[in-house]
C-alpha cells in the first residue's frame, strides 16, 4: 500500500494487488465509492486508487477485496481504520 501526502494532508491511497510479470493497466473502472480499480488486459483487477480516507472509503475498499476473494480484506485495511481514527 502507498500512500501519499502534500504539506500534511493526505492526497491518494494505492493498493497494488497481485500481478503478472509485465501487468499493466489496460483501463480503470470507477465504483459507487469513488475508488478507482485498475484492471490487467485480462480483466484482473491489479490495483485499487482512493482519493479521500473516509469510513465509505473503507467500506468499499473491503466490499472489492470481498468480491475478488482476495484473503483477509481486513488486515490489508487495518492500517487505514488506524489513521482514520487518529484524524478523527
Amino acid at each position: 500500500m502507498t500512500l501519499s501526502y502534500h504539506q500534511g494532508k493526505f492526497m491518494a491511497g494505492y493498493i497494488a494487488l497481485s500481478r503478472k510479470k509485465g501487468d499493466r493497466s489496460a483501463k480503470c473502472k470507477q465504483t459507487p465509492e469513488g475508488l478507482i480499480l485498475d484492471i490487467a488486459s485480462d480483466g484482473r483487477v491489479i490495483g485499487i486508487e482512493f482519493l479521500d480516507l473516509r469510513e465509505e472509503t473503507l467500506a468499499g475498499i473491503q466490499r472489492v477485496l470481498t468480491e475478488l476473494r482476495y484473503a483477509d480484506a481486513e488486515t490489508e485495511i487495518a492500517p487505514l481504520r488506524r489513521m482514520l481514527a487518529v484524524a478523527s
